[in-house]
């Protein structure tokens, strides 16, 4: 019998774009889904069409929020708190995080099915990304001239980590494109406020990783985009992701499975990863005169040595800001 596969979906606004990414999940060529929708206090016109997807489709559980779980001081509160909360009524054997904007290829579960099933040590998996505007266009030459993931179908995760730590080619995804086998999910302690990275440094690592180069996920281009908003209030996760280090016990985990000298260099690696983001958002956004994104960059990251090695070169390379500035002032 074939696995159930969990896929978990939050929408607080913008039905046009979830009425899509619903659509495509349920035209899945593998159906034996679990479909977990998250209403994080959207509107009625939202909640009525949820209602009606649940009524139509048997495959559908839904969690209702009443109030919209978000805050500026807090952004990464939401998705710790509702997928979390997924994850604890999750019946499928593998689950994959989706957000309201983004869209799967219609064969994209039964790709990642195959990846877990022709191989028991896979823990995680994932597809290609492609990027998608407002109209639905994909750009397309991200996939026929892709700069970077360059993997094989089956690797030890943590080779793949140390190629990113490296700046190599051999993943590369905006958000959260990993699907998990579920009880893995949960003896590595679920999902982090550092969605991202606690994800590709706390369980990752420790498994098989499976791809699936055509396996097509479509991320959402918009202006809406949290990652732009957040960039420009200087808030880069700092916090959050220092903390993960320690709340997943990275450091230990990696010593015992990997050995100390791979160990000190990837934990290194790691902290230059949070801070030298931080870096360039600050500088970007002296150079454009947001200070107030700036002084929360730089506060959040201040104390860490690894963000003042990254500063001089985070401003060689914005230097092109400050140019464009100059020129525009004296034409």
């Amino acid at each position: 019998m074939s696995p159930l596969f969990t896929i978990h979906i939050d929408v607080f606004y913008k039905l046009h774009f979830f009425r899509e990414a619903i659509k495509a999940i349920q035209d899945q060529t593998y159906q034996n889904l679990e479909i977990i929708i998250s209403n994080n206090g959207a509107d009625q016109e939202i909640t009525d069409f949820i209602f009606e997807t649940q009524k139509t489709d048997k495959r559908v559980k839904v969690l209702t929020y009443e109030n919209n779980i978000f805050s500026f001081e807090d952004p990464h509160e939401f998705a710790y708190v509702l997928n979390n909360n997924a994850l604890n009524i999750a019946e499928g054997e593998y689950i994959f995080y989706q957000s309201y904007d983004d869209l799967l290829a219609l064969d994209y579960i039964e790709r990642m099915v195959k990846l877990f099933e022709g191989n028991p040590e896979c823990l995680t998996a994932a597809g290609l990304v492609a990027s998608i505007d407002e109209k639905g266009i994909i750009a397309k030459e991200e996939i026929t001239k892709r700069s970077g993931n360059f993997r094989s179908r089956y690797m030890p995760g943590h080779e793949m980590v140390l190629d990113v730590l490296r700046g190599g080619k051999m993943f590369q995804a905006p958000g959260s494109i990993f699907s998990f086998k579920k009880e893995a999910l949960v003896k590595y302690g679920g999902y982090h406020r550092s969605f991202e990275l606690g994800q590709l440094y706390g369980i990752v690592p420790f498994g098989v990783t499976g791809f699936d180069e055509e396996a097509f996920f479509y991320w959402r281009r918009h202006e809406g985009q949290l990652g732009k908003l957040l960039f420009q209030r200087g808030w880069m996760c700092v916090k959050e992701s220092s903390s993960m280090l320690n709340d997943l016990n990275v450091k230990e985990r990696w010593r015992s499975a990997f050995g100390k000298d791979i160990t000190r260099y990837a934990y290194s690696r790691m902290i230059s990863s949070i801070y030298e983001p931080a870096a360039r958002c600050t500088v970007a956004n002296i150079f454009t005169f947001n200070f107030k994104g700036a002084v929360r960059s730089f506060s959040d990251s201040f104390q860490s040595f690894s963000y003042w090695k990254a500063l001089p070169r985070a401003i060689w390379v914005k230097r092109w800001l400050l140019r464009r500035f100059w020129n525009d002032l004296f034409r």
